[in-house]
């Protein structure tokens, strides 16, 4: 899951519009408000109504606090007690009861979201040094505390050995053994000395921690400001020795002597809702805010009239044709259909395929998605924490028509909130229904989609996603009968912690591949599900390393029907005899616009590449590799020829002596060949694919730099040239894949 990690807005619509637009640009699945979305700044109303339509979890600062009546003011100073009171007169009634009601701690996975300290979170503490920090640590169990308030962006880090580092690097690699507490600084009243909103990207598959920051117009801000008397001069404004006419305000109030009048405190394992469709909107299109509510009562008769017009319409075309009515967004879906008597039950379906936003892996037992289609109704899927809109994806091989499906949750009498969509390509998504219901409950939809998305819109309380089995029906009614799928009985949990499940984007059979044969995956490890970036990119190739040669025979190769890409990604995995599995994902800016030449660049393939690519991407379990999310350029060496070890490119810190990533191609031209990334400023070979004419046991092949050995005296080969490594895997596999351009 990639959080998207805001906090201290203050009011400031500049610095919020700025950072909203670029989490988007970032493709973060959810967002969480650490509080003080207003106080001190000119655009209350404006700032929470955008919040509201693009976050929906967020926790109580002491500002929000004040401005809906729950915090006693008066240990404020006198600009603070100025700007709550104008502040609170900008929002309606129900906006401050929402603002005062949000909770004081929220909690995901392994992860404490809260605006202060964490020993007493409705005191309001700093958490500034060292000391403060540690006692942080110890009032919570989770691996990594987020918090806000104090406007500074720090990362403290807790060894093993118990001693504390404090940092504030752009990226954060958590290690292992380690916790983490991070302030995420300020969005609208920036306190680390500059004038750039700040704010945090955290990955929680990789544990890589990211402190942004984005420029935001300030002179329209100060222009805004400017035309309310009642509000201070923030404190970065005076920093930047704009004007001082106006009294300069405190960045909070003092720790430890907040005075709760009516503060409410809510449990600290509130339950998060996530909002990921309206950080990353499908098909392009922007998040749209909630529309206001109409006080017309003309207005509201007339479109009741024209829904039960159109309802009852569909139900009465259904009714003709024997189907179930269209999708309609309800609470209460319509009854199971019976099948026809004397219907013929439709033959068995090869068995359908699914993934999910997350699984949950536990000792002694697992709850895969694939527990949802198995017919089994003692087997289930589970996400693996308390969050909403998780997702279950269903491949079901083909456009298959359907009159509706049943949706057994885990516990069947209670309601769930659900949106289901279908794709025929798993990349765009149409709306098919949307409610909220029980087991008991068929949900009518008419469609013919390859893919059907289940997404768990609202839990009932202190439950998670978990559904027991999904059955589907066809346009009579009838069950759909599908053949069980195969399920791995020693199933094991992912290494990397709390991964989000990737898409199914392997090709289904009627994809196109190499000599018309049906794609089938190599045997082997496949470590697409820890990857949460995959889910958003597009299969291109599939090969079975072990298949190399003079030419190249892919398990799948998609590249006729590939969709224009803005980046282009490589994961490759290694796995030795009675040894562990290991696998690298590295994504990349598009480095070409031609599909076909993002493969094994064979003679003839027209691949020739010794060049930079910007924003890296790594991912992977094999230690001492450089890891995070655009962590800089690489370059890549994709030729078929020879190549020398002098670097005529000028490549940065590239040797004119060893094989690394400096290399030149050379003649003849169908050679030795080469296929390697590298990670230019850590100086190091993500992967590497040399030597394919030897086939897939002579080929070079690996993960990381290589300790091999040159022919010339005293060269070393850190990109594998010249190992012969291949043979000593037992299985190897490398998939190519694109991220569709907008």
């Amino acid at each position: 899951m990639r959080y998207a990690i805001v906090s201290d807005i203050h009011a400031n619509w500049q610095a919020w519009s700025a950072v909203r637009d670029d989490i988007r640009k970032r493709r973060a699945d959810t967002m969480v408000c650490l509080g003080d979305i207003v106080g001190y700044g000119p655009s209350p109303a404006r700032v929470f109504a955008d919040l509201e339509a693009n976050c929906g979890n967020f926790v109580l600062g002491n500002h929000d606090a004040a401005a809906a009546g729950d915090l006693d003011t008066s240990i404020f100073n006198e600009n603070a007690r100025r700007s709550t009171v104008w502040t609170a007169a900008q929002l309606d009634r129900e906006t401050l009861r929402r603002l005062g009601s949000a909770p004081m701690v929220l909690d995901a996975e392994d992860i404490l979201f809260v605006h202060a300290e964490t020993p007493a979170p409705d005191e309001f503490g700093y958490v500034e040094t060292a000391e403060d920090a540690r006692a942080c640590f110890g009032a919570t169990d989770a691996r990594f505390i987020f918090v806000g308030h104090t406007h500074v962006p720090l990362v403290f880090a807790l060894r093993p050995d118990g001693t504390i580092e404090t940092t504030s690097p752009p990226v954060t690699v958590a290690e292992k053994g380690s916790r983490y507490l991070v302030t995420v600084g300020s969005v609208g009243n920036p306190g680390d000395g500059t004038d750039k909103a700040s704010y945090c990207i955290f990955d929680s598959a990789t544990g890589t921690i990211g402190l942004k920051k984005v420029a935001f117009d300030v002179a329209a801000f100060r222009a805004e400001l400017d035309r309310v008397p009642e509000l201070a001069l923030p404190w970065f404004l005076r920093q930047h020795k704009v004007d001082a006419a106006r009294p300069a305000d405190d960045l909070a109030v003092a720790a430890g002597s907040v005075a709760r009048t009516r503060i409410r405190v809510t449990s600290s394992r509130a339950r998060i809702r996530v909002k990921a469709s309206a950080l990353a909107p499908r098909a392009g299109e922007p998040a749209k805010a909630p529309q206001a509510r109409r006080r017309r009562t003309g207005l509201v008769l007339s479109l009741i009239g024209a829904v039960t017009v159109v309802a009852l319409a569909g139900v009465y075309f259904a009714l003709r044709r024997g189907t179930p009515p269209p999708p309609t967004v309800a609470d209460a879906p319509t009854a199971a259909p019976s099948p026809p008597s004397g219907a013929t039950p439709p033959s068995v379906l090869p068995a359908f395929r699914a993934v999910a936003s997350g699984e949950e892996y536990k000792s002694g037992h697992t709850n895969l998605a694939l527990m949802a289609i198995d017919g089994d109704p003692a087997t289930r899927w589970c996400s693996g924490d308390g969050l909403a809109e998780h997702w279950l994806q269903i491949n079901l091989g083909r456009a298959l028509p359907l009159g509706g499906l049943r949706i057994a949750w885990e516990h069947p009498d209670l309601a769930y909130g659900f949106k289901i969509e279908g794709s025929r390509n798993a990349r765009t998504w149409a709306l098919l229904a949307e409610g909220r219901g029980t087991s008991a409950d068929l949900i009518a939809i008419t469609s013919a989609f390859a893919y059907v998305r289940i997404t768990v819109m609202t839990l009932p309380e202190k439950k998670w996603a978990s559904i027991a089995e999904v059955t589907f029906f066809d346009a009579d009614g009838r069950e759909i009968r599908v053949a069980p799928p195969v399920i791995e009985a020693s199933a094991a949990p992912p290494v990397v912690e709390a991964a989000a499940t990737a898409p199914d984007v392997r090709p289904p059979a009627a994809m196109p591949s190499t000599g018309g044969a049906t794609a089938k995956p190599p045997e082997g490890p496949d470590s697409l599900a820890r990857i949460a970036e995959a889910k958003d990119y597009t299969l291109v190739y599939d090969l079975d390393l072990a298949k190399l040669g003079a030419t190249v025979s892919y398990e799948a190769d998609n590249t006729a029907a590939a969709p224009r890409f803005d980046r282009v990604a490589y994961l490759i995995e290694l796995k030795k005899a009675n040894a562990p599995a290991n696998f690298l994902w590295v994504s990349m800016d598009a480095f070409t616009t031609e599909a076909a030449k993002l493969g094994v660049p064979v003679s003839g393939s027209g691949a020739v590449f010794q060049q930079t690519v910007e924003n890296l991407t790594v991912i992977t379990d094999v230690d001492g590799i450089a890891t995070g999310e655009r962590i800089g350029p690489g370059n890549i060496e994709f030729w078929p020829s020879n190549y020398g070890t002098k670097n005529p490119a000028g490549v940065p810190g590239a040797s004119d002596t060893d094989y690394d990533f400096g290399d030149a191609p050379s003649n003849p031209q169908d050679g030795y060949g080469s296929m390697q990334v590298h990670h230019t400023a850590a100086k190091q070979t993500l992967f590497a694919v040399n030597n394919w004419r030897k086939g897939g046991a002579g080929a070079d092949i690996g993960i990381g730099n290589s300790d091999s050995k040159g022919k010339a005296r005293n060269t070393r080969c850190f990109d594998w040239t010249f190992s012969g490594s291949g043979g000593t895997y037992s299985d190897k596999r490398l998939r190519v894949f694109v991220h569709p351009a907008p």
